[in-house]
């Protein structure tokens, strides 16, 4: 017995070895390869793309870098390689790494497909509209997530054109140029319905430090990781391209429904789209995949129809379940530009890519977590080295990224000296403060400009707000070349509230303002904007005018609620004009002032990346209101209440562009002078490299009305124009691409008392002022190094008062500057 059990035990030994060699055997016949399907104009890596042996109907699909993995049987297989919108192509693979790239058909925007009874692709796109609520992120009630990002700027495709001493074209070269790597761990948090904040933790990069603050300053709405708001705001350009997920989407795409991948438990619809011919909207095209559990997103690649932007770009983004709920997984967005210099030709990229982890749904968040500030930085998340970023990273680099950060950072190279000689000076640079121990000075302060002084060369100290300090310390002093004055401030602030919305200040200040102008209450920024006089051109029939104030009191700012600011003021100044007024013989004032400010911004995000921040307004409408009463008991010279208010507002549209509305507006009940009326509402005479628009709002500037000729103690404005972009023309020409913009400006009020002030120029005597133009933008494209600058003429005609004499009395054409174009 016991003979047999250790004949049965040999006898499957050897099977179990003569198994192992077999499979052995089949393995080593197999091989293995792998490699990455990429776009044959642009060289950007293809998502999704199919990779299967021919004849067969195993393969793989490429992730999202466009990677895939194969075993072949032979060495002779053959692969067929696919992807919707290119031409499949079929290769007999030669080595284990490959590189395929795929042309993507042409004409194909070109065709029209019919088809019997209704679209299929179309039931579909009803249904994954009518669960769009549950599928967007934004509308979950809360969720909380870790977010790897990469940053990489890459010149890719260079193409160097080879001369000889006759300097005759002998060849060619292609190259590819890596130049810059930022990775980045985030928190991000959301809270129903609209509050969301992303706080980066840790941050490095192969250059400079100080880069990775500028380089995290300029994305802000560049990079998204959803797809499903109906309109996808591109700020760079500042277009608003429309989602094929749209309300109207049958009327404006035209959808394929070009296969269906069936899974376990649901299935997967594969849906390419693209704009109906001869439509003219900012359209996109792409696939999507649509899955049948919930008609949620699975994936999405797009990229802008038209070709003749400034800037291209190429969105892709994967979305997986979670607590059987879609959310993003990995989004990925890519900028594409021409380049040219020197000899080279190629294509500038930069790409950011996100990764989601450690993702929780539906979680307590305490409302104290959030605030305006949507997008910020750690101080200490630059602290971080190569090295140490190890630990944190969920992905691992490939080869080419690892030695980025090696051959930039070689000992005394340019990049060490940057982080070692130059950093912080580049960093003060950039945030526009200088860091000097335990104080610090704004490099604006150095220089300012304007018609009255022509340059002032002054200084401002304060103790370092770097940590947000509970006070803030301010001194400055700076001196005219021109009107030979000195101006200063000093101000002193207590921060109830580390963010500065709640804060109690005393200050003094003596300085110059434009007459008839208010100064309202703007956004919370860490570095307070001072007030800017504008140069003049000799063209405008009155000069240019500004008064000189000297200014001190005390002010609370407070914030109740959210999108809410509030200032309470109480000051007392003296004002001297510096041009020919007086009202009832007097030509110096005194007033005490109390004045409540109140600020209501819609959903008024702040961006800040160390020092660095700007604000974005994407949600409307923002209102200002200001309300003043004189105070003769306190030694105001006039008994009076001002007020003076105005709100912006924009409305966008699908297919014909957007429009900018602002109503403005003021009364002042009792006497005062000229001053502390309402004025400075036209341009004539404005000088600026953008064109004639001064203000912060779009075109909020009478073109035909002189910068001083309308005064009033009580007026009304309406502001309205629409930005057709490219809606109603089209062209094929790089060089120009006209957007058309029109606009109406409205103007009633006027003076009760006008005997009581002496001007020594023509004021606008009528109470109705009206204006209606025409602007055309980017009527030339001028090309530098492959970035496309803007220019063009804009026209206005006053129709009101009644136009008099000849209509030329009436118009005025005017240069629209240089800017950068759509």
């Amino acid at each position: 017995m016991k003979r047999l059990v250790e004949n049965l035990l040999l006898a499957m030994i050897k099977q179990l070895l003569l198994f192992f060699f077999v499979c052995q055997i089949v393995i080593a016949q197999e091989i293995r390869i792998k490699g990455i399907v990429i776009d044959a104009k642009d060289n950007t890596p293809l998502p999704l793309a199919s990779v299967r042996l021919k004849g067969q109907t195993s393969g793989a699909l490429t992730d999202m870098e466009g990677r895939f993995l194969l075993r072949l049987k032979s060495p002779s297989d053959t692969l067929l390689v696919s992807m919707i919108g290119y031409e499949t192509l079929q290769i007999a693979p030669k080595g284990t790494n490959l590189t395929i790239k795929l042309r993507q058909k042409v004409n194909e925007l070109a065709e029209v497909r019919v088809r019997p009874g209704e679209n299929p692709a179309w039931a579909i796109i009803r249904k994954a509209l009518a669960n769009r609520p549950q599928n967007d992120p934004n509308q979950l009630d809360t969720y909380k997530a870790s977010a790897y990002t990469k940053i990489l700027v890459v010149v890719d495709s260079v193409n160097r054109v080879l001369k000889d001493s006759t300097k005759k074209v002998i060849g060619s070269k292609k190259i590819t140029a890596p130049i810059y790597i930022v990775e980045n761990i985030s928190e991000l948090i959301h809270k129903k319905p609209n509050k969301n904040k992303e706080t980066v933790v840790a941050s490095v990069n192969n250059i400079a430090q100080v880069y990775s603050q500028m380089l995290n300053y300029l994305p802000l709405d560049l990079h998204k990781i959803d797809f499903y708001s109906e309109l996808y705001n591109f700020p760079l350009l500042k277009r608003f391209y429309v989602n094929p997920l749209n309300s109207k989407t049958f009327s404006q795409y035209d959808f394929t429904l070009e296969d269906t991948l069936s899974h376990e438990r649901d299935s997967t619809f594969i849906i390419s789209f693209r704009p109906y011919p001869k439509t003219n909207f900012d359209a996109l095209k792409g696939v999507m995949h649509i899955n049948t559990d919930g008609y949620a997103l699975e994936y999405i690649n797009v990229a802008p129809v038209d070709t003749l932007q400034n800037f291209g770009f190429r969105i892709q983004q994967r979305y997986q379940r979670i607590s059987g709920r879609w959310f993003p997984q990995t989004a990925t967005t890519r900028l594409l530009a021409g380049y040219s210099s020197s000899g080279y030709t190629g294509a500038f990229q930069v790409k950011f890519t996100t990764q989601l982890h450690d993702v929780a749904l539906n979680i307590p968040l305490d409302d104290q977590l959030f605030d305006e500030v949507q997008r910020a930085m750690r101080p200490s998340a630059t602290r971080h080295t190569y090295e140490t970023f190890k630990a944190l990273r969920p992905d691992t680099l490939a080869d080419w990224e690892r030695k980025m950060y090696f051959n930039f950072k070689k000992p005394n190279g340019l990049a060490s000296r940057l982080d070692s000689t130059y950093g912080h000076i580049l960093g003060s640079l950039l945030s526009n403060v200088f860091e000097i121990g335990p104080i610090e000075f704004q490099p604006s302060d150095l220089l300012m400009g304007n018609s009255a002084e022509f340059l002032r060369l002054g200084v401002g100290l304060q103790n370092n707000q770097g940590n947000r300090p509970r006070f803030r310390l301010y001194g400055y002093a700076g001196y005219g070349l021109k009107d030979h004055r000195w101006k200063y401030k000093a101000l002193a602030s207590w921060h109830i509230t580390r963010d500065r919305y709640n804060r109690l200040s005393v200050y003094h200040q003596r300085d110059l303002v434009q007459p008839g102008t208010t100064e309202f209450l703007g956004p919370n920024y860490l570095i307070d904007p001072k007030p800017s006089l504008p140069f003049f051109s000799q063209k405008d029939s009155i000069p240019f005018q500004a008064d000189y104030y000297q200014r001190y009191g005390v002010s609370l700012h407070f914030k109740p609620f959210p999108w809410n600011w509030f200032r309470l003021d109480l000051h007392h100044e003296q004002r001297t004009p510096s041009y020919r007024y007086f009202y009832q013989d007097n030509n110096t004032f005194e007033i005490t002032e109390l004045t409540l400010d109140w600020r209501f911004a819609f959903r008024e995000a702040v961006y800040r990346t160390g020092r660095m921040e700007s604000v974005v307004n994407r949600y409307f409408p923002i209102i200002n209101v200001q309300v003043s009463k004189g105070l003769p008991a306190l030694g105001s010279q006039f008994d009076y209440w001002r007020l003076a208010m105005q709100l912006y507002f924009q409305f966008r549209t699908k297919r014909l562009g957007f429009s900018n509305v602002k109503l403005a507006g003021g009364y002042t009940s009792g006497n005062l002078p000229y001053p502390y009326l309402f004025g400075s509402l036209g341009s004539t005479g404005l000088v600026n490299i953008s064109g004639l628009n001064a203000s912060s709002f779009p075109l909020a500037t009478f073109r035909t009305l002189p910068s001083y000729a309308f005064i009033a103690d009580r007026y009304a404005a309406l502001y309205y124009s629409h930005d057709f972009s490219r809606t109603l023309l089209r062209l094929k020409n790089k060089y120009s691409q006209p957007r058309l913009l029109v606009y109406n400006n409205v103007l009633v009020g006027g003076l009760r008392t006008p005997e009581k002030h002496s001007f020594s120029w023509n004021y606008q005597s009528n109470p109705f002022h009206a204006e209606a133009g025409l602007e055309v933008r980017d009527l030339l494209r001028i090309p530098i190094r492959s970035i496309f600058l803007g220019t063009g003429m804009g026209v206005a005609y006053q129709y009101a008062p009644a136009p008099t004499g000849l209509w030329q009395n009436n118009a005025k054409a005017y240069w629209l500057g240089i800017n950068l174009s759509r």
